[in-house]
């Protein structure tokens, strides 16, 4: 064994090494003798819940090399970034990438226990000391097999896998119902603010697609984005080249700097004097809305900080006039309604993107600066309370992952289920597989069902 254990184990466990447990199989195979088996990549495994997502047949994927054969009862691990903790038991026979081992559990060891083991924190720091490379890193198979195994009696860790398999469905279905929540407080969020600018309560999709001015409270009324903007102060895109990057010069905003409704000021990048110069027109103040044209329309208004920089060609600046406050304006186009309407004149495939004379065109719903500030505080009163309700769901899902952690330490540990007396101890088992392995010509394997044509 590479190293000591980390921790003592129940007496009647004992600590393997992986290959006294497992063994590694290969049997590669010419993609044209299995054209219809399923094709399994990392890809298709669930990080660290052990399930497989939608694959294809190795013909459908025009596979053209080597894969190695899997078999129902085979474990199936990935040893291209083992922190990922990609692996399944086989329910069927099919073809792994050459990135993966197909597994074979010895008498000693359960295939589910091996699948948790592998996909648990303790396997991930035992291997880290194995793996190789620093960018891509992978295990070999001498290094897995120097790693360490927990290992319990066959029967406890039956008890084990049931454990484990029943917490961790009960953990998923919390999971799917706090993502539930999220979906729903998104969509609540957006309701909410159509509400605020005048718009009766609609399903989402109907807010989405709106292509044209709804009936506005007493008192508001519709103007387009130009007629609301600084006179003199067009709606305009800024710099198409900025040339290369410097340490110290003009910063400017691009669409990728804007996330979450804010400007992400400390990656900024900066152009000469010179250039920002030629684009002086989309030089920015505190106050301006700047709004992405090219793939997201995303939203923020300039901090005083960022006054006299300047933006790229794929984004445009607003300058709201005395008539319209700025936290106002960036909260109606970052709105469901607003979005829909520009998204809808969006133009492009590989680069779809708004023209500026849409954005002029734009309607903007324009009530009193004393309206606009009632409306501003009862939007962002009941904004602040979703968000509070978001927070929450957060950290509970942030529980469930620490506690899944915790469950999957404490299995490993024995300490998950209670053991037994009449339980074959693994070390009695583990002898007599140490001694078949000394006295055959190599190491024992189980017996593979055959593939299917």
């Amino acid at each position: 064994m590479s190293e000591q254990p980390r921790w003592t184990l129940p007496d009647s466990w004992s600590w393997a090494q992986f290959e006294e447990a497992v063994h590694i199989a290969s049997d590669l195979r010419s993609p044209k003798e299995i054209p219809a088996l399923p094709h399994i990549g990392p890809e298709h495994v669930v990080s660290g819940r052990g399930e497989l997502l939608p694959h294809n047949t190795i013909s459908e994927d025009g596979v053209i090399s080597p894969k190695h054969l899997f078999h129902p009862g085979q474990v199936v691990f990935s040893k291209i970034r083992p922190y990922l903790k990609k692996a399944f038991v086989a329910r069927f026979s099919g073809a792994c990438s050459a990135d993966m081992y197909p597994l074979d559990p010895r008498v000693c060891t359960d295939a589910a226990y091996l699948k948790w083991w592998l996909n648990s924190e303790e396997f991930v720091t035992f291997v880290a000391r194995e793996q190789g490379r620093t960018l891509l890193p992978k295990v070999n198979q001498d290094g897995l097999n120097r790693t360490p195994l927990p290992l319990p009696p066959p029967a406890e860790q039956r008890r084990i896998v049931a454990k484990l398999d029943a917490l961790s469905a009960r953990s998923k279905r919390a999971k799917a119902e706090l993502e539930r929540v999220e979906a729903l407080a998104e969509r609540a969020r957006q309701a909410i603010v159509a509400e605020a600018f005048g718009r009766k309560r609609a399903d989402v999709a109907d807010l989405m697609s709106w292509d044209g001015p709804y009936s506005l409270p007493p008192g508001w009324q519709w103007k387009s984005a130009a007629e609301v903007v600084e006179a003199g102060a067009d709606i305009v895109y800024g710099i198409v080249q900025p040339g290369p990057r410097l340490s110290e010069g003009v910063p400017y905003v691009r669409g990728t700097d804007i996330e979450g409704g804010t400007i992400k000021i400390d990656q900024l990048l900066r152009t000469s004097r010179e250039i920002a110069n030629r684009y002086s027109r989309a030089c920015l103040r505190g106050g301006d809305v700047l709004l992405g044209i090219i793939r997201a329309t995303k939203v923020a208004i300039v901090p005083d900080e960022l006054e006299g920089a300047n933006i790229t060609q794929g984004t445009a600046r607003l300058r709201p006039s005395s008539s319209i406050l700025p936290q106002f304006l960036a909260l109606w186009l970052q709105g469901p309604v607003a979005q829909g309407w520009l998204r809808q004149r969006m133009r492009g495939i590989d680069m779809p993107g708004l023209n500026l004379r849409d954005v002029r065109r734009c309607p903007v719903p324009l009530p009193s600066i004393q309206e606009q500030t009632s409306v501003l505080e009862r939007l962002n009163s009941r904004l602040q309370s979703l968000k509070v309700a978001c927070v929450g769901a957060s950290t509970v899902a942030s529980h469930l992952e620490r506690l899944d952690r915790s469950i999957l330490s404490k299995a490993f540990r024995g300490e998950l289920v209670p053991q037994d007396p009449a339980d074959e101890p693994a070390s009695v088992v583990l002898e007599r597989i140490r001694a078949e392995r000394v006295g055959s010509d190599g190491p024992t394997k189980r017996r593979r069902k055959a593939v299917q044509d």
